[in-house]
């Protein structure tokens, strides 16, 4: 699978939604995600603790955390951020059925030299299930990062996952602060 990258020249971010639709495809393909209700993706650099998000879904859908509709979970006020996206299976399957029809003028190749059309796959993704009208849920303690307004150190609170932690040892003295001492 090539991974040809460009990056947007004003934020020097990766425009990397070609990558994300190449990956999302190759998933579809394989239907290995049929087999789990949420998806979760989840960038390299964000200290992710599954259980909270566990407790967080069981708490937002009491009694349909198995088989959820077509929901995602918006994770930042001003938009939904990369660092950790949550998507139930059900609208998962919406997008990758639709998103080459419904979705492709949001974001093509002719786009990336536009400056508002130079985003990553979190913002496509978040304007083609708005298209497809896949419901949002609001959930702003899903994500702790600078661009939600957030100061994800010292990893306090009861935040699913804190961004950006690129430094190895900064990345596990997040996790020692925000799951506390171990007895």
């Amino acid at each position: 699978m090539e991974m040809d990258m460009r990056y947007n020249p004003e934020t020097d971010f990766p425009l990397n939604t070609p990558v994300f639709l190449k990956v999302l495809h190759a998933e579809l393909a394989s239907g290995r995600y049929e087999s789990f209700d949420w998806i979760v993706k989840v960038d390299p650099d964000t200290v992710f603790f599954p259980g909270r998000l566990q407790s967080l879904l069981a708490d937002v859908f009491p009694g349909v955390v198995k088989e959820p509709g077509k929901v995602w979970l918006q994770n930042c006020e001003a938009q939904l951020r990369g660092a950790i996206e949550v998507i139930s299976k059900k609208a998962l399957a919406t997008f990758l059925l639709n998103s080459d029809e419904m979705c492709i003028d949001i974001y093509s190749e002719a786009t990336v030299d536009d400056a508002s059309m130079a985003f990553g796959e979190d913002q496509f993704m978040q304007r083609c299930l708005a298209r497809l009208n896949v419901p949002q849920v609001d959930q702003f303690n899903l994500l702790s990062d600078v661009s939600c307004d957030a100061t994800p150190w010292p990893c306090k609170g009861d935040f699913v996952a804190f961004h950006r932690f690129v430094d190895q040892g900064e990345y596990l003295a997040c996790v020692k602060n925000a799951i506390g001492p171990m007895w």
